[in-house]
């Protein structure tokens, strides 16, 4: 007899998705009612995704800290107790944050380097990231954290991300508005499509503990999600391969906390760690070719439009 997997996703409100194996059970995820009904039964994996992002967990540090860590450290438990009632171990995926290296930013970084956050929601990353550590070393938990760099193209959405100029640079310009960069034209960035970024989180989830504890070699749980490292001014000659009035669009005011925190990314980083667990790589599919990317993620957020 053949078990179909059965997937419960979980959010304020249900999206559109629906399947015959998908179930929707919506609310606050930091409320123990929902969380009970998540763990109704026994299960093998947590792929989580929520949070209080950069902007918005500086503003109200009490929303970030229920939703970011005190959420978060609930399921933990839960997924714990479930191991040690019915040995059923789970493996629980995180979208992590790049956020957790603080202001100033060092010339190189891997996931060896020293992490002080200069921001919450880096904070809250980390914590969750340490505590996913700790349960994994005592082998109560299958913990993999995908640090996501930039994820572009985002609709325009307030969702309170300090990081969302780069999404708003692709989207106003390419779009034929004007936009005001608050970082300047030599801001190095890391940034990578949506696509990409689900793909490396399935990747992630799909993987085998022994394959994945093979490279990890008990060095945290922690990857830098592999991403396109390139400056503004790159990005915008790209962009002007497809609208060459994009120049005469762009002005630069540049904010200071912005460009210390999100606008000086190493270049040279390889992402060593990511590519031997083969994560997919934007810069390896479009071989290298910037302009090639901002096509594809064109195409792929005026699909994105027209499917909602």
């Amino acid at each position: 007899m053949t078990t179909q997997t059965q997937l419960i996703l979980t959010d304020t409100l249900a999206g559109d998705f629906q399947h015959p194996q998908c179930t929707w059970i919506t609310g606050d995820l930091s409320k123990p009612q929902l969380q009970s009904l998540l763990f109704e039964n026994p299960i093998d994996a947590v792929v989580h995704l929520a949070g209080i992002v950069s902007g918005r967990a500086e503003e109200d540090w009490l929303l970030g800290q229920r939703v970011n860590v005190q959420a978060s450290m609930d399921l933990l438990h839960r997924c714990r107790h479930q191991w040690l009632t019915h040995q059923r171990k789970v493996r629980w995926v995180m979208s992590s944050s790049i956020a957790v290296y603080g202001a100033p930013l060092p010339v190189q970084i891997n996931e060896e380097t020293h992490s002080i956050p200069s921001l919450t929601y880096g904070a809250h990353k980390r914590m969750i990231e340490m505590m996913l550590h700790d349960l994994s070393r005592r082998g109560e938990l299958d913990a993999r954290a995908l640090r996501l760099s930039g994820v572009v193209i985002r609709p325009a959405t307030p969702n309170g991300a300090l990081s969302g100029f780069n999404s708003d640079l692709l989207r106003e310009l390419l779009s034929g508005r004007d936009f005001v960069c608050p970082v300047s034209q030599d801001a190095s960035i890391w940034i990578m499509s949506l696509e990409t970024a689900v793909k490396q989180l399935l990747q992630l989830l799909r993987m085998n503990e022994d394959q994945w504890n093979d490279v990890m070699s008990g060095h945290g749980c922690w990857v830098n999600a592999p991403s396109w490292t390139l400056t503004v001014a790159q990005l915008v000659q790209a962009m002007t391969l497809i609208d060459s009035n994009i120049p005469s669009r762009i002005h630069y005011q540049v904010q200071n906390h912005l460009q210390q925190q999100f606008g000086s990314w190493p270049l040279q980083t390889q992402f060593e760690r990511g590519v031997a667990l083969g994560l997919k790589y934007d810069r390896s599919v479009h071989d290298q070719d910037i302009a090639s990317f901002v096509h594809r993620l064109w195409q792929q957020y005026q699909h994105q439009k027209v499917m909602t």
